[in-house]
């Protein structure tokens, strides 16, 4: 996949402290990597935010005379990564295996139905998330070209990360409903589209008027899941970045915690699916808890169990490394 950095970025003059609660507030970035002092200054207020954003805490439930208390599991952490984004990589790579059809030929030629596509944003940074935020809408009008040309998208992943200038980036994987003829060459190790008039057309129907778009086809599936492993699990485990120096991070890295920050900021998921045959998310929430008869925990009862908790040591639930407490005061269960 080719990197594309575009230089177009906004000010560096301007020093505002971040604020994850307001867009407007967002940090400026350079537009070249490079340690200096202005640069090291804005990814120290972005690990500031990070580490603020990433605090442990804990939720309250009650059932009855019974109480719950857990870590919550955000975005960034360990947890996240195991308990959420590990399982939805095992069900994407079922899915992919699925509908992915690719006919192998000679010549390294052949027929396939995968697209890889990658739009880079043509404009300062703050504007590419803004953009970024209205994705789903502009990508309607795909779906209404491809669907024109009686072409569905049957499974489609999207991925987003940040870029070292900071601006946005976006990565899919698209299964379509129709093969198209593809090349592959082995010294760039990168798939094409076979015939110049069908590459031209697709780039015409997927061009969406960001900036840059890179446009490959996918020639193998255990290639498709590699690509889309590597761009998820960027968002994972961030936390164990915010202990290391500015001047030891490495590029990858860096374009990481900018990734989580303005993810978080704007309000974006990472990565989402859709498509024909996407199937219903399985999504953990308050709700989930209440239908199993759980009910948050407020006033009066929260201020007696925390109480409860803090009499037996374990005030700083954090501290110890707790993961869940479940009982009353007469048997409680601690799980580590």
């Amino acid at each position: 996949m080719s990197n594309h950095f575009n230089s177009n970025i906004a000010s560096q003059n301007q020093k505002v402290k971040p604020n994850l609660k307001n867009p407007s507030n967002s940090i400026n970035f350079p537009s070249q990597f490079s340690l200096h002092s202005q640069f090291s200054l804005q990814i120290k207020q972005v690990k500031e935010a990070l580490s603020h954003h990433l605090k442990p805490y804990y939720l309250h439930f009650h059932r009855g005379e019974e109480n719950l208390t857990f870590k919550a599991i955000k975005r960034g952490t360990q947890d996240y990564y195991q308990f959420f984004v590990k399982s939805r990589l095992k069900e994407f790579k079922g899915k992919i295996e699925k509908f992915l059809k690719i006919e192998k030929g000679k010549n390294l030629q052949g027929l396939t139905n995968g697209i890889f596509l990658t739009y880079t944003f043509d404009c300062q940074v703050k504007e590419s998330w803004e953009k970024l935020k209205r994705f789903s809408r502009d990508f309607k009008r795909v779906k209404e070209r491809l669907k024109y040309r009686g072409i569905d998208i049957v499974y489609g992943i999207r991925v987003i990360e940040a870029q070292q200038s900071g601006k946005a980036h976006i990565h899919l994987i698209l299964i379509l409903s129709q093969q198209f003829e593809f090349r592959f060459d082995s010294v760039k190790r990168r798939g094409y589209v076979k015939r110049e008039k069908v590459y031209q057309e697709l780039r015409k129907l997927f061009n969406l008027n960001y900036g840059f778009l890179d446009l490959q086809a996918i020639t193998n599936c255990n290639e498709a899941v590699r690509y889309l492993g590597k761009y998820i699990a960027k968002g994972g485990e961030i936390e164990t970045l915010l202990d290391k120096e500015v001047e030891q991070l490495r590029e990858d890295e860096i374009k990481r915690l900018l990734g989580l920050y303005f993810l978080i900021l704007f309000k974006l998921r990472q990565f989402s699916v859709f498509g024909s045959e996407r199937g219903l998310d399985k999504t953990y929430s308050n709700k989930f808890q209440k239908s199993r008869g759980w009910e948050r925990l407020q006033g009066k009862d929260l201020i007696q169990w925390i109480e409860f908790l803090a009499g037996l040591g374990l005030g700083d639930l954090a501290g110890l490394g707790i993961k869940l407490i479940r009982g009353s005061p007469l048997k409680i269960k601690i799980v580590f």
